[in-house]
């Protein structure tokens, strides 16, 4: 007899709790392009939203300082939320994967903000 795993059990009770949780999946993936996309920009929201991004894609190398949080406006908090929501019922630690070539694009963005090691 095989012992009852916690978190499959936890994340089974959350899934019931919320029975769009495709529509908050779907809205999360939406997020996550335009958030891509403004992290392309040159302002030092899109640094942050760059920081954020990296730091799910690779926590280990992109650790984010959870302050610079604070300096978004309130548009890009939501879509930070609905990403973080999306990942969590997904249960996926591959971010990248929402994306076509999804490794690359990541890489790409730690150059274009010189974050690489």
């Amino acid at each position: 007899m095989s012992t009852p795993d916690p978190f499959a059990a936890f994340m089974n009770k959350v899934l019931r709790g919320h029975p769009h949780s495709q529509s908050l999946i779907d809205e999360g993936r939406i997020a996550l392009h335009r958030l891509y996309d403004f992290a392309l920009g040159e302002t030092g929201e899109s640094c942050v939203i760059a920081m954020f991004l990296l730091g799910l894609y690779d926590a280990r190398r992109f650790p984010l300082p959870v302050q610079e949080l604070r300096m978004l406006d309130r548009t890009l908090i939501d879509d930070v939320l609905r990403v973080l929501r999306m990942d969590f019922l997904a249960g996926s630690d591959n971010i990248h994967h929402y994306f076509w070539s999804g490794e690359k694009i990541f890489e790409h963005l730690a150059q274009f903000w010189d974050f690489d090691e």
